[in-house]
C-alpha cells in the first residue's frame, strides 16, 4: 500500500501504520505551499525544486519513496490570481527530469517505479496526450528517457 501526499508528521511511522512506499502528486503544485499565491515559475526550476523535494522525502522516510515527473503545472482554473503556474515548459525538460527520476530510483532496491503526473490534466497544464501544439513530442520525450 502507498501513501500519497500530507504524510510527513508521519514520516518515521509509516511503515508501522502499513505502508510499503510513498510518493508526492504533483511535484510542481506550489500552490499548495512553497511559492507566493500568483508565482510564474519557469519549468527548469520546479524540475530543481522537484529534485531537491525527492531527495528530501527519501531521506525523512523509513519507506521507499517514487518520484512524480510533471509535464507541466496551472492551477488558474481553480485558484485564479492566486495560482501558481509553471511556464517555459518543454518536451526536452520533460526528459531530462524523467532521467533525474530514472537516475533517482537506479539504487532503490529491485522496484523501480516512477510515477508521471498526469497524462490528461488538460485544465492543469499536465497533458502527455498528444495535442495539436507539441504532436508527439512529449510521448517521445517520455520514450527517450526511459529507453536511455
Amino acid at each position: 500500500m502507498q501513501v500519497c501526499n500530507g504524510f510527513d508528521r508521519y514520516a518515521k511511522r509509516l511503515q508501522e501504520l502499513g505502508f510499503d512506499s510513498a510518493t508526492v502528486y504533483g511535484t510542481m503544485a506550489w500552490t499548495y505551499g512553497g511559492k507566493p499565491p500568483g508565482s510564474r515559475i519557469p519549468y527548469g526550476v520546479g524540475a530543481r525544486d522537484a529534485i531537491r523535494l525527492w531527495r528530501k522525502k527519501k531521506e525523512a522516510l523509513t519507506i521507499p519513496y517514487f518520484p512524480t515527473c510533471s509535464v507541466g503545472w496551472d492551477d488558474s482554473p481553480r485558484f485564479g490570481e492566486f495560482s501558481s503556474v509553471a511556464i517555459d515548459r518543454t518536451p526536452d525538460q520533460f526528459e531530462r527530469l524523467v532521467s533525474a527520476a530514472r537516475h533517482f530510483v537506479s539504487g532503490a532496491g529491485k522496484t523501480k517505479l516512477i510515477y508521471i503526473g498526469a497524462w490528461n490534466e488538460w485544465t492543469e497544464d499536465g497533458v502527455l496526450l498528444p495535442d495539436t501544439y507539441w504532436g508527439y513530442s512529449y510521448l517521445e520525450a517520455l520514450r527517450r528517457a526511459v529507453r536511455a
